[in-house]
């Protein structure tokens, strides 16, 4: 059964791997690093800069955001929605500091996840149980 478990994770991290790069280009290909040198703007406005539509292209850039290649401005609140099943624990305590971080000592992290794998998971980032 480890062993399962353990083909499981390896496919699981390959496969996250893998979206993480197929985000990364699709971010290249749109010029987003270049349109944001020249200052911060609205997803609406990035989009039509970058000629893409602004719900998917704000997808990409929170998940790119979560796993630390753009920096996410601070909030009072990070919500991900069906994000966290997909990634291993380690993987997910990573994305979840990243989004404690980028808020105040006020701020909360939300996750939204329906799975038919119930886990429970606690972690601890910056002083907070999540």
């Amino acid at each position: 059964m480890n062993q399962i478990h353990n083909y499981g994770q390896t496919l699981n991290r390959i496969l996250g791997g893998y979206w993480v790069a197929q985000a990364i280009y699709v971010a290249a290909e749109l010029g987003v690093a270049d349109v944001l040198g020249h200052g911060p703007l609205t997803i609406v406005q990035l989009a039509q800069t970058a000629g893409a539509q602004p719900e998917p292209l704000y997808h990409v850039l929170r998940a790119l955001a979560g796993v630390g290649i753009f920096a996410v401005p601070a909030a009072d609140a990070c919500v991900l929605r069906h994000v966290i099943h997909d990634w291993p624990d380690e993987e997910a305590a990573v994305i979840l500091r990243n989004c404690a971080a980028a808020m105040g000592a006020d701020g909360r992290v939300i996750v939204v996840e329906t799975s038919s794998r119930l886990r429970t998971r606690t972690v601890s980032a910056n002083g907070w149980i999540l």
